[in-house]
C-alpha cells in the first residue's frame, strides 16, 4: 500500500483537530466554571484545599487540551518540537540537580536527572528524525 504512512498522519491529525474540537466545545466553559469556583474564594489555595475534584477536574481538563496542542505541534513542526524538548529536558535537570542536596540524595531528585535524562534523549531523537526527512517536515507545516 503506497502512501500509508501518510494516511496514517492524516488520522492522527484528524484525530487531534477532534480532540481539541471536544475540548474547546465541551471543556472550555466546564473549566471556566471551575476556575471561577475556586477563584470567589477570598484565598485560592484554601479554595483548592475545598474543591479538590474540582481543581482536580480543571487540571486534567488543561492537561489533555495541552498534550493534544503539543502533539499537534510535533506533528506540524518537528525540529522547532526536538528544540524545545532538548531546551526543557535541560531545564529540568538543571532543576533537579539545584534541588539535590550534596549530603542526602533523594529518590525524587534522582528521578528527576533520570527524566530530564530522557527527555533530552527524546528531544535528539525527534531532531534526528527532522533532520532524515526535511522534506516531510516542512510539507506537513505547510498543509
Amino acid at each position: 500500500m503506497p502512501n500509508e504512512g501518510g494516511i496514517v498522519t492524516r488520522s492522527i491529525e484528524k484525530f487531534v483537530h477532534g480532540v481539541l474540537w471536544v475540548a474547546e466545545v465541551f471543556a472550555v466553559q466546564i473549566l471556566l466554571l471551575i476556575v471561577e469556583v475556586l477563584l470567589s474564594a477570598a484565598d485560592v489555595k484554601r479554595s483548592i484545599i475545598a474543591h479538590p475534584v474540582l481543581a482536580a477536574v480543571a487540571l486534567t481538563i488543561i492537561v489533555v487540551v495541552l498534550g493534544a496542542s503539543i502533539s499537534y505541534w510535533k506533528l506540524r513542526r518537528l525540529k522547532s518540537y526536538a528544540a524545545t524538548e532538548i531546551i526543557v529536558g535541560a531545564v529540568l535537570g538543571f532543576n533537579s540537580a539545584y534541588r539535590m542536596p550534596a549530603n542526602n540524595f533523594r529518590f525524587s531528585e534522582i528521578l528527576g536527572l533520570l527524566s530530564a535524562v530522557y527527555v533530552v534523549a527524546r528531544g535528539f531523537n525527534n531532531l534526528a528524525s527532522a533532520e532524515r526527512q526535511p522534506q516531510k517536515a516542512e510539507s506537513n507545516g505547510q498543509a
